[in-house]
């Protein structure tokens, strides 16, 4: 039996089959109100991630493993250095992505990440259900699974960024922009190091748990989002301690799993890959067709996500055009 094998198209492709999905089965999420139409909107877009990625691999014959690297086993050490991975990131990431809420408030851009509340107990367990377990599955096989993978001829660094790019882009809100590429890179960088997208998963996992849990075992967590001199101090701080637990957790991480190169390392050695040989790009060359289309399909992709982005900061600074929908 010949198989398939994914192309830089492949993303794209299953992308918009999976917001097509999600377009038909949201037309219920219209009828339903308050926390039930916030859980279904976490989940529908995971459902429709691994429907799609499933379906286009089985239609065009592509083992999953190509596209959803699973078959290593966690090491013991390696799992534990994950949650320490998380928690730098996530300190890391909380002064450029609350400074970038600032100056999107200044703009008057109120961009905010709708969560149930999550002081009911049945709330929380179902919260950790939809908006930890499924996104660690369903974004992880999207972005670090078939996004980085199917990109990566084009080069190591330019598959990172790129997927990383997506997956930001993917949330679809102002607020999500800056800690998601961050998380994307480090988690696309992991799995090009280990082989595996079962460490991105931990962390991702992880990733959306501190950010339910925090602000319960913290309340005045989210008194940092005020923009005040205090705020950014602490911000600063937290970020430095933040940095200081990263990457050496990155580092021993990715050494204990067999990971040749460090974070900073890999960037520098990659950097200079060519994302396309346009030597051979010729009008008779039909590989070079071929890379036309697939720039085709991500340069198509990038512009849907950028104008739903768009959109969606256009109805959140004007509260008066999200007024006029239905």
């Amino acid at each position: 039996m010949q198989y398939g094998k994914l192309s830089a198209d492949s993303a794209p492709k299953v992308y918009l089959a999976a917001v097509l999905l999600g377009v038909f089965f949201s037309i219920p999420l219209l009828f339903v109100e308050g926390e039930a139409s916030v859980f279904l909107g976490y989940a529908l877009p995971q459902l429709c991630y691994l429907a799609a990625i499933f379906g286009f691999l089985k239609l065009n014959k592509i083992q999953p493993s190509l596209a959803i690297p699973v078959r290593k086993k966690l090491h013991p050490v390696a799992l534990l250095l994950c949650f320490a991975v998380t928690a730098g990131l996530f300190a890391q990431n909380l002064l450029p992505a609350v400074s970038f809420q600032w100056l999107l408030q200044a703009m008057g851009v109120n961009a905010t990440v709708v969560l149930p509340d999550f002081t009911k107990p049945a709330t929380l367990i179902l919260g950790v259900f939809i908006i930890c377990i499924l996104p660690a599955m369903g974004e992880e096989m999207m972005f670090r699974g078939v996004a980085l993978h199917s990109l990566r001829p084009k080069g190591q660094v330019t598959a990172v960024l790129l997927s990383a790019a997506l997956f930001s882009l993917s949330h679809g809100n102002p607020a999500q922009l800056v800690h998601q590429f961050f998380l994307g890179v480090v988690l696309a960088y992991l799995t090009l190091q280990t082989g595996t997208i079962l460490y991105a998963m931990v962390i991702h996992f992880t990733n959306n748990l501190l950010a339910i849990v925090l602000p319960l075992l913290l309340p005045a967590f989210d008194g940092l989002a005020v923009c005040t001199p205090t705020n950014a101090l602490i911000l600063a701080a937290i970020c430095i301690v933040g940095i200081c637990v990263l990457y050496p957790s990155l580092s021993l991480l990715t050494k204990k799993v067999g990971g040749k190169q460090g974070f900073f390392g890999f960037f520098k050695k990659n950097a200079r890959e060519a994302c396309y040989n346009i030597d051979d790009e010729t009008e008779m060359n039909p590989a070079a067709n071929n890379r036309s289309s697939e720039r085709i399909w991500l340069v198509a992709l990038f512009i849907f996500m950028v104008i739903q982005l768009a959109v969606n900061t256009l109805l959140t600074a004007i509260p008066t055009l999200g007024q006029l929908l239905p």
